[in-house]
């Protein structure tokens, strides 16, 4: 059902994934037919749902905001939406164990005391120099979920494919790819090695599963001329810690997830141990244990690769 005033005009919408999907997909139509109209679109459900990504690309160019329980609140600003996490996120540096913000951790790792005396350690060797390049990692929905990495210039964006598959996204070996700017057009290759196609500030998007699609922006924060701290194609330098999931039953800190209540139910289906052991559940199998991961809960993700990656 629809409930309207003159302005805005606001819908709201009861029903299931394809429902709101829909629904969505119609509104750049409503929004041609009476270009004045300012359309809020507010959605009700979780950041984490499979389905969040498609609601998103649907009613992309349209003023709208995703209020979720919990994590996500509104905030308007110069007549364009935002979503905006309560807490930020906070990671660890893999060099010295600090704890810091995401916006703080850029910052630490170029002065990091123990960063710099596995450089010293690296520049002492017999190996050949060459450009490193500091790359911001983050899912392009879901901003808790984030890597900060160094990479050697002289290996390709096919290494960096294989190392997001490895420790955020691989499921059932989809395709992927790696695009200027939003959508697939604007393909980049895979053989292009990283001293082709970064510079600081430079950007691409990272595309794996053309269907449940997990998307990831690769940022270049900054570049460095060195001898690697790695015989691989990528150090990991600091990445965000594990998000906190509370159990749907009794609010303890949840450990796994149940796919048949994800999907079926359209809950959280975050578990605590206790919960778990006795949960009803099996048509999708046993409860998942929560990982690391945005792309947890999608298709058939049951986690990483065992590291080193």
């Amino acid at each position: 059902g629809a409930v309207a005033s003159q302005d805005p005009l606001l819908f709201q919408v009861r029903g299931n994934a394809s429902t709101l999907h829909s629904i969505v997909t119609s509104l750049p139509q409503v929004r041609t037919s009476a270009p004045s109209l300012r359309i809020h679109t507010v959605i009700q459900l979780r950041p984490s749902l499979n389905w969040q990504r498609s609601i998103f690309k649907a009613i992309r160019g349209i003023e709208f905001c995703l209020l979720a329980e919990r994590e996500w609140i509104p905030k308007w600003k110069d007549n364009r939406s935002e979503i905006v996490v309560r807490k930020q996120s906070k990671g660890t540096c893999l060099y010295c164990g600090k704890e810091l913000s995401k916006a703080g951790i850029t910052k630490h790792l170029t002065s990091c005391p123990h960063r710099q005396e596995a450089i010293a350690a690296a520049e002492s060797k017999k190996s050949s120099s060459e450009p490193l390049y500091h790359l911001r990692i983050q899912d392009a929905y879901r901003s808790e979920f984030w890597l900060n990495l160094e990479m050697r210039g002289s290996k390709t964006l096919k290494d960096l494919d294989n190392y997001l598959r490895a420790i955020w996204l691989e499921c059932c070996g989809h395709m992927s790819q790696f695009s200027l700017g939003d959508g697939f057009e604007r393909e980049v290759g895979m053989r292009r090695k990283l001293n082709e196609v970064f510079q600081p500030g430079s950007e691409l998007t990272h595309i794996y599963d053309f269907g449940t699609s997990s998307e990831t922006i690769v940022k270049c924060v900054e570049q460095r001329e060195g001898k690697p701290l790695t015989t691989k194609a990528i150090a990991l330098m600091a990445r965000n810690n594990m998000p906190e999931y509370l159990c749907i039953e009794c609010s303890k800190p949840a450990t796994h997830l149940c796919m048949e209540c994800f999907n079926e139910d359209q809950t959280e289906g975050t578990l605590c141990d206790e919960h778990t052991e006795n949960h009803p559940h099996d048509d999708y199998g046993e409860p998942l244990l929560l990982v690391n991961s945005p792309r947890m809960g999608m298709c058939g993700y049951d986690g990483p690769a065992e590291p080193p990656y």
